[in-house]
């Protein structure tokens, strides 16, 4: 009796510590705890848990090291959808999706700003593989996640996967935001629970340099992509130079969509202008037909009366109107 109890309170705690808050359950991430990943490497039941919560990192990037595979296989512009289960989403925060040939440095390609998971059950991700996006045997593909609300955590799920690319193809991104999560030899940065007022830190999006993936690792510079990278209130970066025989790709700007957040449009052709956030006008008068347009001219008011004077410390008495 009291060995079945144990194991019945293990076993409750294990699906306690997986569900306790996100992870990727659509691939067979590094440590996945899904049965049907057990032949990947050994399971982690604490999947869902972040690699650092009040500054301090508990795991390393990708929570483990890198098991047997590649897990998928992805073609160039193919749509992606991603499943989490079904745990604490704190409320939205920032996501994003990136490459990475060591573990260490990642170029994201996706980006979800502010409202990540909200409004879908099972939390859910939707992206594209970047259509340049080059071959690979072998690549990790990873999923990190600063939460809105709650402690402040840093979540990080990598997998193996390969990759049916372009020849010669050539990805442009960002360097992947980390945050919560202490790195040595760089300055610790904090983001707040922005859920509640604190500064989103929407600069640290913002601000970054293009960075480029090629066949041959990831290097600095590049154009700046044109993607389907979900962003919220941050504008796209602007189109770098190029030669004079070559034609200049637009790069669109965010279009406010009714989910919370802003989608960037994707590129229809290289004449096409660049899409644009209208700013509304001040109100103007719309002529009817052929009806002249007659302004409006506001009417005089008259001026307030000159309001009573009373001696200070004396009080004054009602005046007798008989």
């Amino acid at each position: 009796m009291r060995s079945s109890l144990f194991h019945f309170l293990a076993g409750a705690a294990l699906v306690t510590a997986v569900t306790a808050h996100e992870f990727l359950t659509s691939v067979c991430i590094y440590g996945s705890p899904l049965p049907e990943c057990a032949k990947y490497g050994a399971p982690d039941y604490d999947s869902a848990s972040p690699i650092a919560s009040k500054g301090v990192a508990v795991l390393p990037l990708c929570r483990h090291p890198k098991g047997s595979g590649p897990v998928v296989n992805y073609k160039a512009g193919q749509q992606v959808s991603w499943a989490f289960n079904e745990g604490a989403i704190h409320e939205g925060g920032h996501c994003e999706i990136s490459f990475s040939l060591d573990d260490k440095n990642f170029i994201s390609f996706h980006t979800v700003l502010t409202k990540c998971f909200l409004g879908s059950s099972p939390p859910t991700i939707n992206f594209q593989i970047p259509p340049t996006m080059p071959s690979f045997d072998s690549i990790t593909i990873a999923w990190s996640w600063i939460n809105a609300s709650g402690n402040r955590e840093f979540y990080h799920n990598c997998a193996t996967a390969s990759i049916d690319g372009v020849a010669g193809g050539v990805m442009t991104g960002y360097p992947m935001v980390i945050a919560n999560y202490p790195l040595p030899g760089t300055e610790f940065v904090e983001i707040g629970e922005f859920a509640y007022g604190a500064d989103p830190r929407l600069d640290l999006y913002n601000n970054r340099t293009p960075i480029t993936l090629t066949a041959n690792g990831i290097s600095a510079g590049g154009a700046a992509p044109v993607n389907n990278s979900t962003m919220s209130s941050v504008p796209a970066p602007a189109a770098t130079p190029t030669a004079t025989n070559s034609p200049v790709i637009p790069v669109p700007a965010p279009i406010s969509t009714s989910t919370g957040y802003s989608v960037i449009a994707p590129i229809v052709s290289s004449s096409a202008p660049a899409n644009t956030v209208s700013v509304p006008n001040l109100p103007t008068t719309t002529p009817v037909g052929n009806a002249p347009v007659t302004p409006v001219i506001p009417t005089t008011t008259s001026a307030p009366s000159t309001p009573t004077t009373t001696t200070p410390g004396r009080k004054c008495k009602p005046r007798s109107m008989s």
